[in-house]
């Protein structure tokens, strides 16, 4: 038995990169926003080599407007001009928006405005995330990394000032995925203690890896990225097999991106996009 989700669009990545003339740039990022739009972060290609603080890197997102059930999509590019920071990634937050990076030391937030000019720098004070997620209310949750070391705080979330609210936490472990519910709660998944916890208090036990995952509205259960397959996990304890398509056919597994019950799949340069009911 298994879950089947039919995709309700796809776009072609090489096309898009040829429309806005993004040759020169690569993209391992891909969010999907409070706002609801998917958001690609794209890096100049030189910042393949090691990151020289003395120089400047050109940075650029592709803005992608998808109708969830309809499978239409729009687009726009956001040219983000160039930084000497090391940027990882792009979200919405409140009305603007957010590049997510590092410094020399430190995880930082760079807020931009509407016209896509640096409004303020936030320095969080940790080493390094690996995973990130604003909230509706523009809350920034970061999941640590210690590199195996015990994590002081697996998330931690903060304002747009930089001020952090610690989670009270059930783990102290790296965080390997983290994604909210459709009360607000935040949950992420700890390893290896193989563990989904959230901030309202529930959890669920996994014992395996889990890269992403989504959570479905109504506690039917969640939806993790094991790096070869999806599983849909139930409260219950039951598991099963989750399948995407498109067109009938079904998707490989690809790297992916979930907010909610929402997602994308890249797979063979090619971007599903779907909303699991």
């Amino acid at each position: 038995m298994s879950l089947k989700t039919e995709a309700a669009g796809c776009i072609f990545l090489p096309s898009l990169i040829a429309e806005y003339g993004l040759e020169g740039y690569y993209s391992d990022s891909r969010t999907v926003g409070a706002d609801g739009n998917i958001y690609l972060f794209f890096k100049e290609d030189g910042i393949r080599t090691k990151h020289d603080r003395s120089l400047l890197y050109s940075y650029a997102a592709v803005r992608l407007f998808p109708d969830w059930y309809g499978g239409d999509v729009a687009s726009e590019l956001l040219p983000l001009g160039e930084y000497r920071d090391r940027l990882s990634g792009i979200h919405p937050i409140a009305g603007r928006l957010l590049l997510l990076g590092r410094d020399d030391k430190n995880a930082i937030g760079i807020i931009l405005d509407e016209r896509l000019k640096e409004q303020s720098r936030i320095s969080f004070g940790i080493s390094y995330f690996d995973k990130a997620l604003i909230t509706a209310g523009g809350r920034i949750c970061l999941g640590e990394i210690e590199e195996n070391c015990f994590s002081p705080a697996p998330v931690s979330i903060f304002d747009e000032y930089g001020n952090r609210e610690r989670i009270e936490r059930f783990s102290h472990w790296d965080v390997t995925a983290l994604n909210i519910d459709e009360n607000g709660d935040i949950w992420y998944y700890a390893y290896p203690d193989n563990g989904f916890f959230s901030t309202g208090g529930e959890g669920l036990k996994y014992d395996g890896a889990v890269y992403n995952f989504a959570v479905l509205p109504g506690r039917r259960g969640i939806i993790a990225d094991t790096g070869g397959s999806f599983r849909l996990l139930r409260f219950n304890g039951q598991s099963e097999e989750a399948v995407f398509t498109y067109g009938g056919r079904e998707i490989a597994h690809g790297l992916c991106s979930f907010r909610e019950n929402r997602g994308v799949i890249l797979c063979d340069d090619e971007l599903y996009f779907f909303c699991i009911n």
